[in-house]
């Protein structure tokens, strides 16, 4: 593996119309993309409204620790489809699942959500160690020739600048075979400079990483990261939420979260079936009415 870096470019900008085609094949050239206006402003005040009553209740960093420094100031919410009833319309965003499913050949093979979790860099956060989604991966999944098996979108709950924290990416670095264990110096990025609603998709093997927030205000964010079916995710939402609060949830949304089986491409091309997480040697989905066996 090479650690020379690129020179970063600026993140491109789409249209808000912009189809998940279009999406996508500026994500295969650059890695990422902003779209403008992702999700509507009353959807995005419910949704915001919806967290605000946990994170009043929570400390800085509660649930979890990734880097010691910056998280000192970072405070993140897991469990969004058992905690929220908006998220369930963000996440079913016909161009945020189109997107992901041609990033992970969806139509071969399922996709999931790995993780979605809700993130609020606060004033003094320092920048966040640079790092890949993708580095999840088992080894011999990783690298520039290999497929995507991590796709991922941050949609900017408030206003992402260059001064409050926007996460910084290096555009291009899903093509370059880099160990960023071995990157010792703090490499130069761009920030994802968009306003609140937008989205930034890119892939899992982009570099990239929250910026530091150097303004008196904290900046929220949620990221959404698609996994290959085949993948164990990084949330346990089967064991997060309950099985009347599953049957509640749209089907599609059900699959996403792991209440149904990983189908995959079966004995011909047009056939899939059920290869992974059954229930009694049949669909998962059965569990939701039956229950545990024992």
């Amino acid at each position: 593996m090479t650690n020379r870096l690129p020179q970063p470019k600026n993140i491109v900008t789409l249209e808000e119309n912009t189809s998940a085609a279009q999406i996508k094949e500026v994500t295969d050239f650059d890695g990422a993309v902003i779209v403008p206006n992702l999700i509507c402003t009353d959807l995005l005040a419910r949704f915001n409204s919806e967290v605000d009553r946990f994170f009043v209740e929570q400390r800085r960093n509660e649930i979890m620790s990734i880097d010691p420094e910056a998280d000192k100031f970072t405070r993140r919410l897991a469990g969004l489809a058992a905690r929220t009833h908006c998220f369930a319309d963000i996440i079913l965003t016909d161009r945020i699942l189109d997107w992901a499913e041609a990033c992970l050949d969806g139509a071969n093979y399922d996709i999931q959500l790995g993780s979605a979790q809700v993130l609020e860099v606060w004033p003094g956060a320092p920048t966040q160690v640079i790092h890949q989604d993708g580095g999840y991966a088992p080894f011999h999944l990783r690298g520039a020739d290999k497929p995507e098996v991590i796709a991922s979108c941050i949609i900017a709950l408030t206003d992402f600048t260059a001064d409050n924290g926007a996460t910084r990416v290096i555009p291009g670095t899903h093509k370059l075979d880099i160990d960023w264990n071995e990157v010792s110096h703090r490499p130069e990025t761009v920030p994802a400079v968009m306003r609140a609603g937008s989205g930034m998709f890119f892939t899992g093997k982009v570099a990239h990483g929250a910026g530091a927030n150097m303004s008196n205000a904290p900046r929220r964010g949620m990221t959404l990261c698609f996994y290959a079916g085949y993948l164990k995710p990084e949330e346990a939402h089967t064991l997060v939420i309950s099985r009347e609060r599953a049957r509640q949830l749209p089907p599609r949304l059900r699959q996403l979260l792991g209440f149904t089986s990983y189908y995959g491409r079966g004995r011909s091309k047009d056939e899939k079936m059920p290869m992974a997480w059954q229930y009694e040697i049949g669909d998962a989905s059965q569990y939701l009415e039956r229950g545990p066996i024992a």
